[in-house]
């Protein structure tokens, strides 16, 4: 009897003592697992500040220019970047846009997607999907410190700062990190998205090859000789493309809608006023005074429409919208 008491006794111990084994390996188990967690969450909040490789620069500058982006692209131009790679759509994107072109060596190209992007190389990556015009040094711009004329990205660097993408320290030897390329793609999603009416009728005035004289004096209240588009402004008048305002303004700066841009581009392309119906998604929501230029730049087969086949008339008209639709007149 003894016996058998003692027996079930450590039978018991044994027990107890195997729950609390258990119970601290799996605390154990469970602890480092959640710490695990908040180690790998440390790392993606911090993941920002990383520098940031060539493909995702790429990515972050394409998507905040708003760039359209192919959905199923067929091709695979960059050994290095095969259909799955994260950010394969945005890089073939940007070959059939002639921004990037890659390096060939031994007959392969490659992009070299998952180095890091230097800060010189983002300011010419940045010019380039931007659209910028590159702005020489002039006097009265504030000194980047580092930027020495001299150098292959002094250009580049120059204009990302003009429109605010660039602080006056530049360390353009530096990696890029996410944070950086982030942010001047933002500033300059603010500042280069849109085309202002300045910008348009220099388009057009490139695309209609309109006779450019230099201006003696302002065109308008608003617009001096010595206004950059001042040229462009007084031949599109002349031509009656556009016009200004009644209390004598044009307001260059201003952007301009996409039922305003299918108003000028009408006029400019001599497209007149179309009766026929668009069958948008929302044609209620196109104003009266735009509709005849909205359907006569529908009938052209102009990419006018976005993927739902809406005209999104109030929406600002993007640079990218604008030179695809001046590009298509120019070329029927």
């Amino acid at each position: 009897m003894k016996m058998h008491k003692y027996r079930n006794r450590w039978l018991t111990v044994g027990v107890a003592t195997l729950i609390v084994i258990t119970f601290i390996a799996t605390y154990k188990s469970n602890n480092e697992t959640l710490t695990g967690r908040l180690d790998f969450s440390s790392n993606q909040a911090s993941a920002s500040a990383s520098p940031s490789t060539r493909s995702e620069a790429l990515a972050i500058l394409m998507k905040a220019s708003k760039r359209p982006i192919m959905r199923n692209p067929q091709v695979q131009t960059f050994a290095d970047v095969p259909p799955t790679h994260p950010y394969f759509v945005h890089i073939e994107q940007a070959v059939a846009d002639n921004l990037i072109a890659g390096n060939v060596q031994r007959g392969v190209r490659n992009f070299r997607a998952d180095s890091y992007m230097t800060r010189a190389e983002f300011a010419t990556l940045a010019n380039a999907v931007f659209g910028l015009k590159d702005q020489t040094l002039k006097a009265g711009y504030p000194f980047i410190s580092d930027n020495g004329a001299s150098t292959w990205y002094q250009t580049q660097v120059n204009t990302l700062y003009r429109f605010g993408g660039v602080e006056t320290a530049f360390r353009p030897g530096d990696s890029i990190t996410t944070t950086e390329a982030s942010a001047s793609a933002k500033s300059l999603a603010q500042r280069a998205l849109y085309t202002s009416r300045g910008e348009l009728a220099e388009k057009i005035s490139d695309a209609l090859y309109l006779p450019l004289i230099r201006c003696r004096q302002g065109v308008a209240r608003d617009v001096s000789s010595a206004h950059p588009h001042c040229p462009a402004i007084q031949a599109a008048i002349s031509a009656g493309i556009f016009s200004g305002y009644a209390d004598g303004t044009f307001d260059p700066a201003r952007e301009m809608t996409r039922a305003e841009v299918a108003v000028v581009l009408a006029n400019a392309f001599d497209l007149g006023s179309s009766q026929n119906e668009t069958l948008f998604a929302d044609d209620a929501a196109i104003p009266a005074w735009s509709r005849g230029a909205v359907a006569a730049l529908n009938d052209t087969g102009a990419p006018v429409a976005d993927d739902e086949n809406r005209f999104n008339p109030v929406a600002t008209a993007t640079s990218w919208y604008i030179t695809d639709l001046v590009d298509f007149l120019s070329d029927r």
